[in-house]
């Protein structure tokens, strides 16, 4: 099976335990460790097993799909890569192994909206990169203009 090439929006959402108002409320900052814990997981397994990815991490109390009120703190990730749905995989497997949550939100990424929308909901905003040539933002969204989403498909 070829290794494929991939973008992919993904959501990590949290317990109700660890929502605002709750014994076990989690701050942003607590989040952020969390998921910068996650990313640093996720780069030591792409070092050893010669993944490449590109991924613009997001950690958001706002819903924009609800109106744009605020509510759980959640995360919001784009991901550029290769192995694409190996590494939302081994994401999705972190998350639910440190007992953040059980619901993992990801999907075949097409175009540019996805991340028009997690830039509208930033609290915390990342980039991280491993096995390719980390590019800004701006220089990933004209790549993927200019090669994924111009054919409009993914793999």
């Amino acid at each position: 099976m070829e290794r494929e090439t991939a973008t992919y929006a993904i959501t990590l959402t949290l317990y109700e335990k660890y929502h605002k108002g709750n014994r076990e409320e989690m701050s942003a900052e607590q989040l952020t460790k969390h998921t910068k814990a996650m990313l640093e997981s996720i780069r030591r397994k792409a070092k050893l097993r010669q993944w490449k990815y590109q991924v613009i991490t997001v950690i958001s109390d706002t819903h924009l799909s609800k109106g744009g009120i605020k509510g759980g703190l959640h995360v919001h990730m784009a991901l550029y890569g290769n192995p694409c749905f190996t590494i939302v995989s081994e994401i999705k497997k972190y998350w639910i192994k440190k007992k953040l949550a059980n619901v993992i939100i990801f999907k075949k990424w097409y175009s540019m909206n996805w991340l028009d929308y997690c830039n509208g909901q930033i609290l915390r905003k990342f980039y991280q990169s491993e096995g390719i040539e980390k590019m800004t933002e701006k220089q990933l969204m004209e790549h993927l203009s200019s090669t994924v989403f111009k054919e409009g498909v993914t793999g």
